[in-house]
């Protein structure tokens, strides 16, 4: 804390100091080339032309309070955080459900960044199920929850569930793979089968290529 005639200012000395909100604002300054009096904005809660307006030995007493900001936070994945005494995890006994991997990607879609987003729908209280009534009511609060909580607290659940993410669409990837290998395996059965109608086991072909196809449709309907 920094006083003098331009009043209080609150500046975060450490990452524990630092919101999920507050690093997210900060990330999204990267797009571009980000001034000094940007980054102090964010982190003191002031507009930009208020920091423009300090003079410089009082910002640079602010800055070196903030002299963390150069380094990175040291964090390791971990399934679980609590905040505010309630401990909110990722499911690491199942894997996503349907209706989560939708949200996430519903949620990534409209803002590439909105890591409370995805926290929100992924990382939840023991017990708690993601449907429409947890989205209606519980995530726009619990959105919020995450942003105002300490990012060191939310960041390795962040790196845990990235893990988590990159295995399961993977897996979406290979499955998407793997049917595409069987509906072109199937179809050169059946034109295999249409290719030696010479006779000889008619009914047995005709059968089996039935099925084949009934196969095929199944396939490209249920998965």
């Amino acid at each position: 804390m920094v006083e003098k005639d331009f009043g209080e200012w609150n500046v975060p000395t450490s990452w524990d100091e630092v919101t999920l909100g507050q690093l997210q604002a900060l990330d999204a300054l990267n797009g571009s080339t980000p001034s000094l009096s940007q980054v102090v904005g964010v982190l003191s809660g002031r507009p930009a032309d208020e920091v423009d307006a300090l003079p410089v030995q009082f910002a640079n007493a602010l800055l070196a309070r903030m002299s963390f900001i150069t380094e990175r936070p040291d964090i390791e994945p971990s399934p679980s955080c609590v905040i505010g005494g309630e401990r909110y995890g990722v499911n690491v006994v199942e894997d996503m459900k349907l209706g989560e991997f939708v949200a996430v990607e519903t949620v990534l879609s409209a803002d590439k960044d909105d890591v409370a987003g995805v926290l929100a729908v992924v990382c939840r209280k023991g017990g708690e199920v993601y449907d429409t009534e947890f989205e209606n009511k519980v995530v726009e609060g619990r959105k919020k929850m995450f942003l105002d909580a300490p990012c060191t607290k939310v960041l390795p659940v962040v790196a845990f569930f990235l893990l988590r993410w990159e295995v399961c669409e993977n897996s979406s990837r290979r499955c998407s793979q793997m049917k595409s290998v069987a509906l072109s395996l199937i179809q050169t059965c059946i034109d295999g089968l249409g290719n030696s109608m010479d006779g000889t086991g008619y009914l047995s072909r005709l059968r089996a290529r039935r099925k084949l196809k009934k196969l095929r449709k199944h396939i490209s309907t249920h998965y």
